[in-house]
């Protein structure tokens, strides 16, 4: 329905104003960038040879990052779980849909009139060419990195 999308669980949530869909996929993009970037740099500052400490925020990230995927993997299972279970499953999930209930693409779109399937098939399409369009962007920012770099030490 119009001024709606799913939520958690599959229910109907009342979309927010679009200026307020607008400013939170702002802050969510520039939140990835910053996360992202400070993930690299403290990769980048461990694999420093000078660097005695080393920094083991990369290995809690990933340590991290393979919970959320196996709990995911687990909970997507069509297995019997006892009751204990379910109700972590479910927690997690509800923890884990807050990117769906912070930003909907769904209400993102409602404001260009778009058919229903159209505004599925847009949300498919941009999941599909997005890895790409990341690739490019992770080429240029290095690009212009190890140009900036050459350029600063004096090798051409």
């Amino acid at each position: 329905r119009n001024g709606f999308s799913a939520g958690a669980g599959g229910k109907c949530v009342k979309c927010a104003a679009a200026w307020v869909n607008g400013v939170r996929l702002l802050v969510i993009g520039v939140l990835v960038v910053v996360f992202c970037g400070l993930v690299v740099r403290n990769a980048l500052r461990s694999a420093d040879s000078g660097q005695r400490k080393k920094l083991h925020i990369n290995v809690y990230l990933r340590i991290f990052m393979n919970y959320v995927q196996l709990v995911s993997l687990s909970a997507a299972l069509e297995v019997d779980w006892p009751k204990e279970f379910q109700e972590l499953f479910q927690t997690q999930d509800q923890i884990g849909s807050v990117s769906e209930q912070l930003f909907s693409f769904d209400c993102f779109l409602q404001g260009a009139e778009y058919h229903s399937h159209a505004v599925e098939f847009l949300k498919l399409l941009l999941l599909n060419v997005l890895p790409f369009i990341l690739m490019a962007l992770t080429a240029i920012i290095w690009g212009s990195y190890g140009m900036y770099k050459r350029g600063r030490v004096g090798i051409k």
